[in-house]
């Protein structure tokens, strides 16, 4: 009965998208979920799944999703904080919503303060918004 263990769910939705099966990668997370809807990772792994995919609707829905689980926003939930931010910023730059884009971004910096990538991506978002 492994089909009902969330955490082994879980681990196949994980090798599902290593393999670059997003869709029976979002069914494993799916199936987790509805055993365990309290479980972070599950939507934020599925958002990763979505953001590949092109969904980003779904994806800004699963990083929300993540985040308010992620909480109290503590030192221990800080790097899955970040990637939902930062996942969730991601979706948010390519649907044009380039403020909240920014948002997402300058708080995950916080989290992540030495992340130059991410403070690159910052960047460029501040020149479109400042150019638009």
């Amino acid at each position: 009965m492994e089909e009902m263990n969330p955490l082994w769910l879980k681990d196949k939705g994980s090798s599902f998208y290593k393999s670059g099966n997003f869709v029976a990668a979002i069914n494993a997370f799916t199936a987790a979920i509805v055993l365990d809807g309290n479980i972070p990772s599950l939507y934020s792994n599925r958002a990763a799944c979505h953001l590949q995919m092109k969904q980003y609707k779904e994806c800004i829905q699963d990083c929300s999703s993540a985040l308010e689980l992620l909480t109290p926003p503590v030192q221990a939930n800080a790097l899955s904080r970040c990637k939902a931010l930062v996942r969730r910023g991601t979706a948010q730059a390519q649907l044009e919503n380039y403020v909240e884009a920014l948002i997402d971004y300058e708080a995950a910096i916080k989290l992540d303060p030495t992340n130059t990538k991410l403070q690159e991506d910052a960047d460029k978002l501040r020149k479109i918004i400042q150019g638009s």
